[in-house]
């Protein structure tokens, strides 16, 4: 039987009759179908799932078909170096896995061992690969060759090192993929360019000398925390889902930043590291990129002529047939409101959550983003408790309320004050917004009426 290294191979002696298959009991996890356990499985260590062979007769080799392969463990650059255990655990772990499809390998980088694992992986028709180098020293420069397969479709990197020729060989050689999610990378690429790609995540990324994406058929994109340029969007027309996280702290050129720059998390990897950032709350997940509020606010006095953001070019254009867009930003963010004085209308928008960026004492940043949202259906509104001028820490709170056809609802905590203000600004204008609707949809509809016009009138058809 496999064993996990070192005090970590399958519990002692009297576990297997702690089954139930002992003492004449009920034998209720042989019970269990393979597709229940692999679900049970893929939330846990590789090591942890062979362990499970103790449990019962049928589990002695249910571990050996488990669709999912979970080998996460820190790099031997931190401070543990016990790492020849697992090594060979890995090792005899896919020797001895049974000859079925391997869906999802979860890794991290490990310097002698990982892209054979991550061959091996696809090999056996893996379509997702999770791949990490944190704690890695120095920073990984990622190698696409171990990656290229027409198979994989959802590829996810944390904390490595990115160029225009990994990029390139990842969207070329990799047909079939359909969802890239990067956290924490250095980008040194011009171009991301793919006609598979459906979604993609970029959170916390540095990219230098700017980046164009080009996907004609994304339909959802994440962008949280840009550093040094904001990703160009082309193409967009079939993007359908947009989330937009913008920091002018992270946008300034003002230092050299490393990618590793979180604390040591201990020997045990936690899940937390690579799991998905909340896309409408969340506004820093570290101490490095966080937002000066006090900055913000002066610059919201004062002006903002001297701040230069890089790239983002025409970026509400890039979004305007979304159905779902996530706007959020401190206060008096430079790009937005620079943009939003020649933003488009958005005729599919449904969905819309905006932060306090949109926020000051007349709001007309919302009203313009309201203006060109005539079919709008629901807004969130997200304000941070240091925007309600509230220094303690409690939950935020929400008020909910509906003008007409169109459902507000807005979170906030400690003082509710601005929170109010916006109801009433709501119901002072919401007429407005209906008198802009109707005269959106009256503009609609009268090139139809052209187009449909008898012949006689000179609008007919060729004949």
């Amino acid at each position: 039987m496999l064993q996990g290294g070192a005090g970590r191979g399958p519990p002692p002696g009297g576990a297997a009759g702690a089954s139930g298959a002992g003492g004449g009991g009920r034998d209720r996890i042989s019970e269990l179908t393979d597709d229940l356990c692999h679900h049970v499985f893929s939330f846990m260590k590789a090591w942890e799932v062979v362990r499970t062979s103790a449990l019962s007769r049928r589990w002695r080799r249910t571990w050996a078909t488990a669709p999912c392969l979970d080998i996460r463990r820190i790099c031997a650059c931190s401070r543990r170096v016990d790492q020849d255990w697992y090594a060979e655990f890995v090792k005899h772990l896919l020797l001895r896995r049974s000859p079925v499809p391997l869906n999802t390998l979860r890794l991290h980088w490990n310097h002698d061992d990982a892209n054979t694992w991550i061959v091996h992986a696809l090999r056996r028709n893996a379509t997702a690969i999770q791949l990490s180098a944190k704690h890695h020293h120095p920073i990984l420069k990622l190698d696409c060759t171990a990656f290229l397969s027409g198979n994989l479709k959802i590829l996810q990197l944390n904390n490595v090192s990115m160029d225009s020729r990994t990029f390139s060989g990842l969207c070329s050689r990799c047909t079939s993929l359909q969802e890239l999610e990067i956290r924490k990378v250095l980008i040194y690429a011009a171009e991301i360019q793919s006609t598979s790609l459906k979604r993609l995540t970029l959170v916390n990324c540095e990219i230098f000398n700017g980046l164009t994406v080009d996907a004609s058929n994304l339909a959802a994109l994440c962008c949280i925390r840009p550093r040094s340029f904001v990703p160009q969007i082309k193409n967009s027309g079939s993007l359908a889902t947009a989330t937009i996280m913008l920091d002018d702290a992270c946008l300034q050129h003002v230092g050299p930043w490393s990618v590793q720059d979180d604390e040591d998390d201990g020997d045990t990897y936690t899940d937390s590291e690579d799991s998905d950032i909340s896309e409408s709350q969340s506004q820093s997940d570290d101490g490095s990129c966080a937002v000066v509020d006090e900055y913000a606010r002066d610059r919201e006095h004062h002006g903002s002529v001297d701040i230069v953001v890089y790239g983002g070019e025409r970026i509400f254009h890039s979004l305007s047939n979304v159905r779902t867009m996530n706007l959020s930003a401190h206060r008096g963010e430079v790009l937005l409101m620079t943009e939003l004085e020649n933003c488009p209308v958005f005729e599919n928008l449904r969905t819309l959550s905006l932060g306090e960026w949109c926020i000051n004492s007349v709001f007309n940043a919302l009203s313009t983003m309201l203006e060109k949202s005539p079919n709008l259906e629901n807004l969130f509104i997200h304000l941070d408790k240091k925007v309600c001028n509230s220094r303690d820490n409690t939950d935020p709170s929400e008020t909910s309320c509906t003008y007409n056809n169109l459902n507000v609802k807005i979170s906030y905590s400690g003082d509710d004050r601005i929170a109010h203000q916006l109801k009433d600004f709501f119901l002072t204008n919401n007429g407005s917004w209906e008198k802009r609707k109707a005269q959106c949809e009256a503009a609609e509809s009268s090139p139809k009426q052209r187009r449909v016009r008898s012949p006689e009138g000179g609008q007919g058809g060729g004949n």
